[in-house]
């Protein structure tokens, strides 16, 4: 009687479907280390679910593992947000698996102008810190 180790699969907090070839699409992260070949071959069934913030399905994968692009079910582009998802699948050991979570869908380029932003904010407020620290402290030099 051969083993057959369980499949275990978990799922992303953020992707970034930008197009840039980098986290563009929500897969399971054993994906990218584990053998393809062996977890597919290994899955008895698999689907997931994905809900917008109002609670409408928005997609749906079964029978093969998820590999969602931020798209809807009809091809509309996702709007940046968190969804919210259920995922089952059961491996051939006799492995039963039902989790559920959040992902945050961010277009890359947004998040790169509010972190951009960001940093000026802070160079900005630590220049005027400074400026004024000094402005107010007397050095004595020995």
């Amino acid at each position: 009687n051969e083993y057959c180790r369980p499949i275990k699969l978990t799922l992303p907090n953020i992707f970034t479907p930008n197009g840039d070839g980098i986290n563009d699409n929500m897969v399971p992260i054993e994906t990218l280390n584990e053998d393809i070949n062996y977890i597919i071959s290994n899955i008895e069934y698999i689907n997931i679910q994905i809900y917008n913030r109002w609670g409408l399905l928005i997609h749906v994968t079964d029978g093969y593992i998820p590999n969602w692009d931020g798209r809807t079910m009809n091809g509309k582009i996702c709007s940046d947000g968190v969804y919210y998802w259920v995922f089952n699948y059961g491996d051939i050991s006799g492995g039963d698996y039902t989790t559920n979570g959040y992902v945050q869908l961010i277009r890359w380029l947004k998040f790169e102008w509010i972190n951009f932003t960001f940093k000026n904010i802070i160079v900005s407020s630590m220049s005027h810190w400074f400026n004024y620290f000094f402005s107010k402290v007397n050095f004595i030099v020995f």
